[in-house]
C-alpha cells in the first residue's frame, strides 16, 4: 500500500527503526536482511536499521560473528 501510494504522489518513502530480535538466530537474521534491502533496493525507499549496537536489535554482536560479512 506505502509502495502504491508514494508512486501516485511522487513521493519518497523511509523505512527507519526496523531490525531483528536479537534472539532469531544468525542465518536467519542474515537472509531477512537481505530480503528486505532487495525491497528497499528495487522501490528506492530510504532506511536505517535500528539500534546498530547493544540492545536487543543490534547487528553487532559476537553470535552474528559467522555471517556478518
Amino acid at each position: 500500500e506505502a509502495i502504491t501510494k508514494a508512486e501516485e504522489n511522487n513521493a519518497m518513502l523511509y523505512c527507519g527503526e526496523y531490525g531483528v530480535i536479537d534472539q532469531a538466530d544468525a542465518k536467519s537474521t542474515l537472509h531477512w536482511f537481505e530480503d528486505i534491502h532487495k525491497i528497499f533496493a528495487k522501490y528506492g525507499i530510504g532506511h536505517a536499521v535500528w539500534s546498530y549496537r547493544e540492545m536487543n536489535f543490534g547487528v553487532c554482536a559476537s553470535h552474528y560473528q559467522a555471517v556478518i560479512d
